[in-house]
């Protein structure tokens, strides 16, 4: 994903200031849990930064997207609409103590009054995407013996039924 960087103004360095930001991504193509999703659409976002004091800002916000990727049953488009909260923290200065329960990986940094909140947003939309995409629930998959789509249109009664017509 390429860089979503927000600009905060000097007024976010003191303690308990709020800025709100919005904008799109153009296209998000990412890899999650061996799938390849890309968007069809563009990924819109909004944000709102608040300086929690201690030297560190606290991010937090919705990410909305349109995802597509194969059907891992009958490799047909699958689509999935991502309604996710994003959630992250900026530190200030790099000795800064986070709080007890937040994770460095949670964590990014404050460059020249500029953050890069991509890592937040490709994190929000992947906790909405499945493991397993399906393009229905009820996907019957490829015909296991041919690779033909035919089980989502018309059940064959056995594995031998596209034999009836084949000539030896």
């Amino acid at each position: 994903m390429n860089p979503v960087k927000i600009r905060i103004s000097n007024n976010l360095l003191t303690p308990s200031c709020t800025e709100r930001f919005d904008g799109v991504v153009d296209l998000i193509a990412l890899t999650f849990a061996g799938n390849k999703f890309v968007s069809t659409e563009p990924v819109k976002w909004k944000v709102s930064v608040v300086n929690g004091g201690e030297g560190f800002l606290f991010i937090e916000g919705k990410v909305k997207a349109t995802l597509k990727t194969e059907c891992v049953r009958c490799l047909e488009d699958a689509f999935f609409e991502v309604n996710s909260e994003i959630e992250g923290y900026a530190k200030l200065k790099e000795d800064v103590k986070l709080p007890a329960d937040v994770e460095e990986d949670e964590c990014v940094f404050v460059h020249n009054n500029v953050i890069d909140i991509s890592r937040f947003i490709e994190g929000a939309v992947c906790l909405d995407l499945p493991m397993q995409p399906l393009c229905s629930e009820n996907c019957e998959g490829l015909f296991e013996f041919c690779d033909h789509d035919e089980l989502n249109e018309e059940p064959l009664q056995t594995p031998f039924e596209v034999l009836k017509n084949y000539e030896f």
